[in-house]
Formats: C-alpha cells, structure tokens, sequence
C-alpha cells in the first residue's frame, strides 16, 4: 500500500483505521438492508391491501347479486307456495313440505 504524503491526508481529510472502516461498513450495510426490507415490508403491506379491497369488492358484488336474486324470487317462491296451500287444502302457516320426498303436511 502506498503511504499517504501530508498533501493527500488534508485533501482527504481524516482516515478511519481499519478496524473502525469495517464496523462503519457493516453497520452502513446493516441500516441499508434494513431500510430496502422496510421499503418491501411496505410495498408486500400495499399489496395485501390493495388484493383485500379487490376481494371485498368482489364478494360484495357477489352478495348483493345473490340479495337481489333471493328478492326476486321470494314473491314467485311465496305464490308457489300460497298456490300449493290452497290446492291441498292445507293451512298455509302450518304448511310443511318435505324436499326429499316432495311431500306435504300440515303440522297439528
């Protein structure tokens, strides 16, 4: 290594030993790292947050699709229903019918 003239020392200014350069060095490199893994902390963060609102809205989107069918069948499902009643002679708030077998009944 070349030994520095006292003109390059004041140009350079002081000069860290070693030892000090080294832990300078891995401490510089440590506080880097750590800064670019808060920086991808914060963009994965961004993303998840970004991924939850496009979720949300789409199982909102589903849901008021799914109220919106239930509300339109509803009147044809109680007609259905009100029709069967009156064609088996059964009263309508004690009415049972049975999915499996397709039969119906009145509960005492």
């Amino acid at each position: 290594m070349k030994k520095k003239t006292k003109k390059e020392d004041t140009q350079l200014g002081m000069t860290l030993t070693e030892v000090e350069a080294l832990r300078w060095g891995k401490m510089d490199s440590d506080m880097r790292n750590d800064l670019q893994a808060l920086r991808l902390v914060d963009y994965e963060l961004d993303l998840l947050t970004r991924n939850y609102l496009e979720q949300k809205l789409v199982q909102e989107t589903m849901k008021k699709r799914l109220i919106a069918s239930i509300e339109s069948r509803r009147i044809e499902y109680q007609e259905l229903t009100k029709s069967l009643a009156e064609k088996y002679k059964v009263d309508l708030k004690r009415m049972v019918i049975d999915p499996d077998t397709g039969s119906i009944r009145e509960l005492p």
